[in-house]
């Protein structure tokens, strides 16, 4: 069955309730990432309003990251290319804490539980270093992708054995 045709008819059976719980939810994750821009925006020295609008705070943290008016135009095309995206993500992120003056595992955090990282990065008190910081190399970003995925991946193989194991689920026929 096409998978389109699957979602639309999860969408179709949604309860109001159901509905408005996915809305508040959006509203509360987007007013929460939002703030923390707005928090590195008070740090970079921008108006902490940019922080809000949906486009603007995306442009700011590649700004934050890269710099360079160049880098940021190539990272952010780079990052609708599949793959690739996921190179630029982990380049962004280790830039941003090297930025904000920190480093390997503050990158690593950020990349893990982003939503403990990030506020971290964007209220603590270290300083913003406006691209005096030395930059993620190439080997440092394969580093911390190759570091992220294999504790995603322990970490999503013990969630599923949990899972089998309290729910009692066989999986003889796979």
């Amino acid at each position: 069955m096409d998978s389109y045709a699957e979602l639309f008819k999860f969408l179709k059976n949604i309860s109001p309730n159901g509905a408005f719980f996915i809305l508040i939810a959006c509203l509360c994750s987007y007013i929460y990432s939002s703030t923390v821009v707005a928090g590195m925006a008070v740090k970079a020295g921008d108006n902490p309003v940019l922080g809000f609008i949906p486009l603007v705070n995306t442009y700011l943290m590649y700004k934050y990251a890269f710099n360079e008016t160049s880098k940021i135009i190539l990272m952010i095309v780079l990052s609708f290319v599949p793959i690739v995206n996921a190179f630029v993500l982990f380049a962004l992120i280790g830039n941003l804490a090297k930025q904000f003056g920190y480093g390997f595992g503050m990158a690593l955090l950020m990349c893990l539980l982003p939503f403990i990282g990030m506020p971290i990065v964007a209220f603590s008190s270290n300083d913003y270093y406006d691209g005096r910081a030395e930059r993620f190399g190439v080997a440092r970003v394969i580093a911390l992708m190759l570091i992220t995925s294999a504790i995603a991946v322990a970490l999503m193989s013990v969630l599923v054995k949990a899972i089998i194991a309290l729910f009692g689920i066989s999986i003889a026929g796979l």
